[in-house]
């Protein structure tokens, strides 16, 4: 006998939703002989867990916790009755519709390797004779984080770095290096204008320079925590000599289809993001590195007026420095000057759900081992994220 269960999400072929929405599914049981069925049961779940270890040996420490949103069984059908242990089902396809309304609060999904925010649908048949046949479907729930409503979103950002090397005791002269965001709040599909210059005023050359987009990962588990590192996106400029300098007037930095910040109704995963700027000192012991807070939503600025908007009164522009500022004057960027760009997304036009760029897939099992085939036993999965191609 074969019993196959399959899931199909009926009302959202992208198998992406928002918290409070309705699931609309159907659950398909097929035998090929007369089977003697106890019930029929659809589960609907939505948990975070972490878990990762450290230490070796007689030291190693494991971690891990779980929190969970929702976890909501209903029986598609049942025997009930006492006498009838068992309703009898003849070889054939049996269609079975559920619904679900998912809370109104709820994190975005996530895959993270050492943790995740995972969201399923689960079937279940019972059998005579004690065989439980398995099936589940991942989706991916992704709350709103609208940009409009943080007012950093809009915030200009800029940072700047000097650095005095040295190559064999002797010093090489300072290099000072500037980054410029005219905002700090984009989505996914988006460009990130790169405003910078490089100065070398010194004896050695810069091999290059490096802005990049990182997603920093802070995982927790009872009072512990560990982090992980994923870079986004890079663009490099190449080598800047002794004397010379390096602009950079706008290249654009991609956001890949990725999580919004924070992760917001997950206590146990936060997630942050930076554009890092980055100068390889050739000869010199000491490179230059800083990073600028980037924050990443899931509805794009809208122009407020139907114009750029510059920085409030008094309010120019987040500045932040690792050192008291230089000697050296950046004069190809003006550091007052406000420029800000005009978000290019049409404001009324929806965005595509693009699977995640910044993760790996995972394997979750999809059914349990009734498939001749052993690689149909698992699905692998990846989250969608709202992704807003930008006008040509």
């Amino acid at each position: 006998m074969v019993v196959t269960l399959t899931i199909t999400l009926l009302n959202n072929q992208s198998g992406v939703y928002s918290p409070g929405q309705t699931i609309q599914a159907n659950v398909q049981f097929n035998t090929t002989e007369n089977s003697r069925v106890k019930g029929l049961f659809a589960k609907f779940k939505g948990e975070s867990r972490t878990s990762w270890s450290t230490g070796s040996g007689d030291n190693r420490q494991s971690h891990s916790q779980t929190e969970s949103y929702f976890k909501t069984e209903i029986p598609l059908f049942q025997v009930t009755n006492a006498d009838e242990d068992f309703l009898e089902f003849v070889p054939g396809t049996f269609n079975y519709p559920v619904n679900f309304v998912l809370p109104e609060t709820l994190p975005s999904a996530f895959e993270g390797g050492t943790g995740y925010v995972r969201y399923l649908i689960k079937a279940k048949v019972k059998i005579k004779g004690g065989i439980i046949y398995r099936v589940q479907h991942p989706f991916t729930v992704i709350a709103m984080l609208d940009l409009n409503t943080m007012p950093e979103a809009r915030m200009p950002t800029q940072m700047q770095d000097t650095k005095t090397g040295c190559c064999w005791c002797c010093e090489t002269g300072p290099v000072t290096c500037m980054m410029r965001l005219d905002r700090q709040g984009y989505v996914p599909g988006e460009g990130i204008p790169i405003y910078a210059e490089v100065t070398n005023s010194g004896t050695q050359s810069i091999r290059k320079t490096t802005i990049s987009l990182h997603m920093t990962t802070e995982f927790r588990a009872h009072g512990s925590t560990t982090k992980r590192h994923k870079t986004i996106s890079t663009i490099s400029h190449g080598a800047v000599g002794p004397g010379e300098s390096d602009i950079w007037s706008g290249d654009q930095l991609a956001v890949l289809p990725t999580p919004p910040s924070y992760l917001y109704g997950c206590t146990i995963i936060d997630i942050q993001y930076t554009c890092q700027l980055s100068a390889d000192m050739e000869g010199s012991l000491m490179d230059i590195n800083f990073e600028l807070p980037i924050i990443i939503g899931t509805m794009p600025l809208r122009p407020v007026g139907g114009f750029p908007q510059p920085p409030p009164p008094g309010q120019d522009w987040t500045v932040h420095t690792n050192q008291p500022p230089a000697s050296v004057s950046l004069t190809n960027i003006n550091m007052t000057e406000t420029v800000v760009t005009q978000p290019t997304h049409p404001m009324d036009a929806p965005p595509s759900y693009e699977e995640c760029m910044t993760t790996e897939r995972v394997r979750i099992m999809r059914q349990n081992s009734n498939s001749a085939d052993q690689e149909d036993e698992f699905t692998n999965f990846t989250p969608s994220y709202p992704y807003y191609k930008q006008n040509p």
